[in-house]
């Protein structure tokens, strides 16, 4: 009995690509499709928009500096339209309003020219396995506001009130970036941070606090977390640091 390749069956990935710049444009659409995906091109902002309203994507790739449209006005214009398709920015130089917009759409990431095509491959397929954000912190209504307002952006979100249900969780999930509260009963930040680690070695950890000593930070530091947000912090502060994880780190197998 002949048994079709599963890979045969999947239809391949449909990417946007939007840039204004040929050269950029080219390499990125031909690496894309050697990695299988199907790619459609975008010459302008104008364009770009034009192509996801009037088709589905599973990504779009666009520069942030275009003729007729930005690649923000393009995310501004995709999230109108009620999709949650990931999108990547790609730029040399990019304004920090223009950034606070983008994140404020639910920006997955934001790479910088030049990048070498490894690393835009790395986040492409990041950003395609669609993985939920997983926030863990023992205060109700903290986690509760807090995945709503990442929610209100895009940002698929799973909360945990217990260093014992994320461990749970990631055991039987992928999980994109964990947001780990340090100070928790009866499991704390750090024990947990370990338990996680040993479940995926290369899980992206961003630590938060509003109780943890100094000592506690160095602590989940030494770990190698992305980074420690001391709260309050304002939700784009977490989505910044979210975005730089998920533009810096490879794709986790």
């Amino acid at each position: 009995m002949n048994v079709e390749p599963v890979s045969s069956k999947r239809r391949p990935r449909k990417i946007l690509v939007a840039d204004d710049d040929e050269g950029v444009r080219a390499g990125l659409v031909a690496n894309l499709e050697l990695e299988g995906y199907q790619v459609v091109e975008a010459r302008d902002g104008g364009e770009a928009i034009r192509h996801a309203t009037e088709q589905a994507f599973d990504l779009i790739i666009s520069d942030v500096v275009m003729p007729i449209a930005t690649g923000v006005d393009v995310l501004s214009a995709v999230r109108k339209l009620k999709l949650d398709t990931p999108f990547i920015l790609i730029s040399a130089f990019v304004s920090e309003d223009l950034v606070a917009r983008a994140l404020g759409e639910g920006l997955f990431a934001m790479l910088y020219k030049p990048f070498a095509m490894e690393r835009i491959l790395e986040v492409v397929a990041r950003a395609l396995k669609q993985n939920a954000v997983l926030i863990v912190d023992d205060t109700r209504t903290f986690v509760t506001s807090l995945a709503s307002a990442l929610r209100s952006v895009g940002v698929r979100v799973e909360t945990c009130e217990s260093g014992e249900s994320a461990i749970a969780y990631a055991s039987s999930h992928s999980v994109d970036v964990c947001v780990l509260d340090l100070v928790m009963e009866p499991l704390d930040g750090l024990a947990t941070c370990e338990a996680l680690q040993a479940v995926d070695p290369r899980m992206d950890i961003i630590a938060i606090t509003g109780l943890a000593t100094n000592e506690q930070v160095r602590h989940i530091a030494r770990r190698g977390v992305a980074t420690c947000l001391r709260k309050p912090f304002e939700v784009r502060d977490l989505l910044t640091a979210i975005a730089r994880v998920r533009a810096a780190t490879p794709v986790k197998r």
